[in-house]
């Protein structure tokens, strides 16, 4: 009975004839704001904190009237029905797929399969919004303290409200938009009167997309770093060493319009970025990747044998560290010496047998040695069959020696598409030896079930 209810009730909105525009009141939001603007002028109402709280609800309105009511699912019938016909529709294309851009006097929305997935405000009621709404709230709360629970009242809607704008940018693709949302969401909640637990990830999601945008809008990379660095100081928990990264591509970025000593400078902090993030998470193959390829890239930071020799001193202060080992492993790996990769996966293998990574790993780093004795054959100009045949036979006891360990990383993960898929192929390379066509016909079975 509830959900007949419901769906009747649900018909009964879609059957409300769509207005012909978005509709919002910008006169009654503009009066209600230089009401404000007069009472603050008032010395008897200037002192009361009650003033200040409605100054900042009426800031709120004005910022929360374009896009109110609007929400992710919402049906196309019942957007129409709310914001009026759209003055244009197009086809556009999201990161999340293709999707029907509708364009109003404030917001474009953007849905996918008739619903809501995102959306962006192309102008505000009234400027500088948030300040406003920010020196309110901290006059009412410095009025009298005792409001406080009244305060935090608007703070939350005020953080609720951009924590909204930064996921609906995101998934609208407008990062540094996405970003500034969450940095105002984030602000808000460092307000005294707010009195709960500050979110750092908020600080990181921006540092993180500004990142992203840097690539296009390289003074990005500058307000990135800052809000990396500052959700670090704030406790951000990171869990596997992402911010690190992107603490390094912001410094990085930065190069691209620095020389000189300033140049060198943010080097330095690239590499000390990078150098912080494999101390705390040494198997992060995008940290290894990056220091080996800022070694490799820039003279000046060093050799790259500084790095073995670092992980190499690391795993010495505790050679029962697993995590030690595979960075060293990675590390070898990454820098073309698969001997000492394999060397370094087999201890990481022999302390944890169990480890799906340790395994996996292990497997990957043969299969490189044979992936490069097939490289060196491609580039030679045999004199001798003999010579050839020995090589060949190099590269096939390579895959040989990599199977055992990926098919017990399968065992572990079978549900893992690629190690079934890296299996068929080594299988199917090592066909003509006993058994092993047999082994390609399972793993090619197996693949196509999956």
């Amino acid at each position: 009975m509830k959900r007949l209810f419901l769906t009747l009730l649900g018909a009964a909105v879609l059957a409300v004839p769509a207005v012909q525009a978005q509709k919002v009141n910008r006169e009654a939001l503009n009066a209600a704001i230089e009401k404000s603007d007069a009472e603050i002028q008032d010395p008897k109402k200037a002192a009361k904190a009650a003033t200040w709280i409605k100054r900042a609800q009426a800031y709120y309105a004005a910022l929360e009237a374009p896009t109110k009511g609007v929400f992710t699912t919402m049906p196309s019938a019942l957007l129409k029905s709310t914001c009026g016909n759209p003055k244009s529709q197009e086809s556009v294309k999201l990161a999340s797929g293709p999707a029907e851009a509708f364009d109003y006097n404030y917001i474009t929305v953007y849905l996918q399969g008739d619903k809501v997935v995102a959306w962006t405000q192309k102008k505000q009621m009234v400027g500088s919004l948030y300040k406003n709404m920010m020196a309110a709230l901290d006059k009412a709360y410095e009025l009298d303290p005792k409001q406080a629970s009244k305060v935090k009242s608007e703070l939350e809607k005020i953080v609720n409200f951009y924590k909204q704008e930064g996921n609906v940018n995101v998934d609208a693709g407008q990062y540094e938009r996405a970003a500034q949302a969450y940095r105002n969401a984030y602000m808000a909640e460092q307000r005294p009167a707010y009195g709960a637990a500050l979110e750092p990830v908020l600080l990181y999601n921006a540092g993180y997309l500004l990142t992203i945008d840097g690539a296009k809008n390289p003074k990005s990379y500058t307000l990135g770093e800052k809000c990396l660095r500052a959700a670090q100081h704030d406790g951000y928990q990171d869990t596997d060493g992402s911010s690190y990264y992107y603490l390094f591509h912001c410094y990085y970025g930065q190069t691209q319009q620095a020389e000189g000593e300033a140049r060198a400078a943010l080097l330095q902090k690239a590499k000390q970025a990078l150098l912080d993030g494999v101390q705390k998470f040494p198997t992060n193959e995008n940290i290894i990747s990056a220091l080996q390829s800022l070694y490799m890239s820039e003279p000046t930071v060093g050799n790259p044998s500084e790095l073995v020799d670092m992980i190499k001193a690391a795993v010495e202060r505790d050679p029962q560290s697993v995590d030690m080992w595979s960075s060293l492993a990675l590390l070898n790996y990454q820098l073309k010496d698969f001997a000492a990769a394999v060397a370094a996966g087999m201890k990481a293998v022999e302390l944890a047998p169990d480890s799906f990574d340790t395994n996996y790993r292990l497997g990957i780093f043969h299969a490189a040695e044979g992936d490069a004795v097939l490289d060196k054959m491609r580039e030679t100009n045999y004199t001798r069959q003999a010579d050839y045949d020995a090589d060949l036979a190099a590269a096939n006891a390579a895959y040989r020696a990599a199977t055992p360990w990926l098919e017990k990383a399968h065992g572990i993960q079978p549900e893992n598409r690629s190690i079934v898929e890296t299996l068929k192929s080594i299988f199917f390379r090592l066909r003509d030896e006993e058994g092993m066509m047999a082994k390609y016909e399972e793993y090619n079975a197996l693949l196509q079930q999956m």
